[in-house]
């Protein structure tokens, strides 16, 4: 599927606290944490479309397991597509964002 560009599945924002109330920060693929009323407009607008595309396309999504010794470790893969795929993403997030701003 190509780069993930600043995207990586759910660790793409970080709830941290500011006093009184928490602020999303986006996390790009080098991991820097940018507010996300900080990004630009630009980066907002192409964080959106990366997320629209992935989720046509389709995500792979690994979910580890974990047991008293390694025969009880495994791996979960599944693919999510459509809604499932934005819901995963985080999707929501950006684009209450993008509203805000317009």
């Amino acid at each position: 599927m190509g780069d993930m560009s600043d995207y990586y599945r759910n660790n793409n924002f970080d709830y941290l606290d500011n006093q009184k109330e928490k602020e999303l920060y986006h996390k790009t693929k080098d991991g820097q944490l940018i507010k996300l009323k900080d990004l630009t407009d630009n980066h907002l607008d192409n964080i959106i479309k990366m997320i629209e595309r992935m989720a046509k396309e389709g995500i792979n999504v690994s979910t580890g397991t974990f047991g008293n010794c390694s025969v009880d470790m495994g791996n979960n893969e599944k693919w999510l597509y459509g809604k499932e795929a934005l819901r995963e993403m985080n999707y929501s997030i950006y684009i209450n964002e993008y509203k805000k701003r317009r």
